[in-house]
């Protein structure tokens, strides 16, 4: 019985946590790039500011947890397109949901983008050194489908391709992020910014990727 009892504890603990981190996300997807606040997060999930901290440290440990979350469900995509055998996969399809997937939750690049600065401090080392361990085996793990997908490729080129291909990401993510801002100013010397995110993004990784597996 005790057992039991046990195991329905932490069932709905991991339920409030989730209740939690969804609160969490569904703020930053409504209100932008700045990161609520714990009491903004805790009316969002229906219970008290007090309860946020029960499962949670800080704020940004909130935000770090969903980063960790989201990273992994990203590899998962990728992992489930590489599957396939050799032939079966193209180019294309890789791309596409390597970029898909954070085209449709931006807040993933953006929690990237603030990761060491905001992020990072807060967080205990020992938190941070396991998502940076497991992160790295997936990512390991990702460039070998890539290599057995794409023979053409070497030993190790399948993991720097896709690490190439987040960092891409990320760099194009922090391009986008201040255009916005610097526009006004650029105008005045005459330059003209036309930056498209996901059209530019989409053009990057495809050329990397082709550029990487011709002979």
């Amino acid at each position: 019985m005790k057992i039991q009892h046990r195991a329905i504890q932490d069932e709905q603990k991991m339920e409030r946590r989730q209740e939690i981190l969804s609160a969490a996300q569904k703020l930053l997807e409504d209100n932008g790039p700045n990161l609520p606040a714990v009491q903004d997060i805790a009316t969002q999930a229906g219970m008290a500011k007090g309860t946020v901290y029960l499962y949670f440290k800080t704020k940004e440990e909130i935000f770090f947890s969903l980063l960790e979350i989201q990273v992994q469900k990203w590899l998962d995509e990728i992992d489930k397109v590489l599957e396939g055998a050799p032939n079966e996969v193209s180019v294309d399809q890789v791309v596409s949901v390597l970029y898909q997937y954070v085209l449709n939750r931006p807040y993933v690049l953006h929690l990237t983008n603030i990761f060491y600065g905001v992020l990072q401090p807060k967080i205990s080392p020992k938190a941070v050194s396991r998502y940076q361990r497991n992160i790295a085996k997936r990512v390991y793990k990702g460039g070998r489908s890539i290599e057995r997908v794409f023979p053409t490729l070497k030993n190790g080129q399948g993991f720097h391709l896709l690490l190439s291909s987040y960092a891409l990401m990320v760099g194009f993510w922090q391009l986008a992020e201040p255009v916005s801002t610097a526009l006004p100013a650029v105008k005045l010397v005459g330059i003209v910014i036309d930056f498209n995110f996901e059209k530019d993004l989409k053009e990057a990784l495809s050329r990397l990727w082709k550029g990487s597996l011709t002979p």
